[in-house]
């Protein structure tokens, strides 16, 4: 059998490369505004990486991608998605290295990626002589990458037509979408303006609460991106109750996914009940908390702490936001179990968050109970139905495919770990932890353990395993794949 090596669009893929770089130029304003106004000493590290990236933009949109093509097709959609979440985030490490944050590169991209995939994860130790533009740039990139760099790129570049929706599945590779609109490119800015009303709307919030504008703008980007860096050591067990609470109820509206936020802005909340989904995330947070409370409880916590803590845990876990608060006194070994569950569920499809996903996790469970029907009555045919629809088998088979890979690269991250000198319990909450999105090991919450404690080859492997998880895996494998070269 002959093949050909598939032609790609290079000029189309380079302009747009381009564009996106351009844009994280002008998303780069803000800490700069921020580093001048608090005189914090990081204006040339970050003067110097907005030239860098503007004029390694300009080179690709307007030099190597002059005048492309725009037919666009599926194949270029896998390679741009996989070469903007790689180059983007390496590009992007340059203000750690330069403003003397970090003195390893590895330590500087390690933080850079776990920024634009909003996972959480640091190698900060020394908060307090960060300076303030460098948190706010942390918490920006979660913002930029938490609804996705691909989505910025379709909002941005209107000339792609088909190729929007080619872009838009590679962002979103396992999960069927809901649109806004018939066309792609208003459905998307859409979404945008409702993430930027939510993460404005948190601010002011803040702000009132009594909150510091750089530590309310930091939380307030990493809260809506479901990213969970924080301006400050241990997460948010330093603020307020009332910005606890805030946040709380600010990951769990980030966890829903962003079409049926859109319907509930624009005087739809009925839209929002009907979701299958969204009423499966609501009871499982209540569900999930109600008895996390109860084991707290039993041991021995106060009430009102437990029921506080329960709920603003459970929230960070499903959300994949990976804050965490002060725990109780009843804290048991249980608990971490309990949160480590938690996490494979993940957010709603459609939302910043990460994990398997609940959609996932609903369509696997019904087609497991219809499974069992026909077991008992063959002849009856019992499809897969979500919101009244008919889940396609072809879906349901990239499910399956989707959670094996996830489970298989959980695995292959934990050897990996324990080969470093890990005990398998940390192993595998740090590839969980990782591959889902949410950072903070969960059965350390509130401890001394540092991801810069970490050898470099397990530091590469957490930046790969963010990287699988914010792309749902497809996107990175695909290229991977000898098909993919092929005609």
């Amino acid at each position: 059998m002959h093949f050909h090596t598939r032609i790609f669009n290079t000029k189309l893929v380079a302009h747009l490369l381009g564009t996106v770089l351009l844009g994280i130029a002008g998303f780069m304003l803000l800490p700069i505004v921020v580093s001048f106004s608090c005189n914090d000493g990081a204006q040339r590290g970050f003067l110097f990486t907005l030239g860098v990236v503007s004029v390694l933009g300009v080179l690709l949109r307007n030099v190597l991608g002059r005048k492309p093509n725009y037919d666009f097709y599926e194949k270029e959609s896998f390679w741009l998605t996989s070469i903007v979440w790689i180059v983007v985030p390496m590009v992007c490490a340059l203000p750690y290295l330069l403003t003397g944050t970090f003195s390893s590169v590895v330590d500087a991209m390690f933080e850079s990626f776990s920024g634009f995939t909003s996972t959480g994860s640091t190698v900060v130790t020394d908060f307090d002589n960060i300076p303030k533009s460098i948190l706010v740039w942390r918490s920006m990139s979660q913002w930029i990458g938490g609804l996705g760099l691909m989505l910025l790129t379709i909002a941005v570049v209107r000339k792609l037509k088909k190729g929007m929706n080619h872009l838009y599945s590679a962002e979103f590779s396992g999960t069927v979408q809901q649109k806004i609109h018939p066309r792609m490119s208003t459905t998307v800015r859409r979404m945008w303006y409702v993430y930027i009303f939510f993460t404005l709307l948190l601010l002011v919030v803040l702000l009132v609460l009594g909150n510091d504008f750089v530590e309310a703008l930091c939380l307030s980007l990493s809260t809506i991106s479901t990213g969970g860096f924080s301006p400050r050591e241990y997460s948010i067990t330093s603020f307020g109750q009332s910005t606890q609470i805030a946040v709380a109820v600010f990951m769990f509206i980030s966890g829903i996914n962003i079409s049926l936020l859109y319907h509930l802005l624009t005087f739809r909340p009925r839209k929002l009940w009907q979701n299958e989904e969204f009423r499966r995330y609501l009871t499982i947070i209540l569900v999930a908390s109600i008895l996390l409370l109860l084991l707290l409880f039993a041991n021995g916590a106060d009430f009102f702490q437990a029921a506080k803590f329960s709920l603003f845990q459970v929230v960070s876990a499903i959300s994949t936001t990976g804050y965490y608060t002060v725990m109780p006194s009843g804290w048991i070994m249980i608990v971490p179990l309990f949160m480590f569950m938690l996490m494979f569920f993940g957010a709603c499809s459609g939302s910043s968050g990460g994990g398997i996903k609940i959609v996932r996790v609903l369509i696997l469970f019904k087609y497991v109970r219809n499974q069992f029907t026909v077991m008992l009555h063959p002849r009856a045919v019992v499809p897969v139905k979500i919101d009244g629809q008919i889940i396609q088998t072809s879906y349901i088979n990239k499910i399956f495919a989707f959670v094996f890979m996830y489970f298989v690269f959980i695995v292959l991250g934990a050897f990996v770990f324990m080969c470093c000198g890990l005990t398998l319990s940390d192993s595998l909450s740090i590839a969980l932890a990782n591959i889902s999105n949410i950072g903070p090991v969960i059965d350390t919450i509130g401890g001394s353990w540092s991801y810069a404690t970490l050898p470099l080859v397990a530091k590469l492997t957490i930046i790969f395993e963010m990287l699988l998880g914010r792309l749902e895996i497809f996107a990175i494998i695909a290229i991977f794949s000898p098909s993919y070269w092929r005609g």
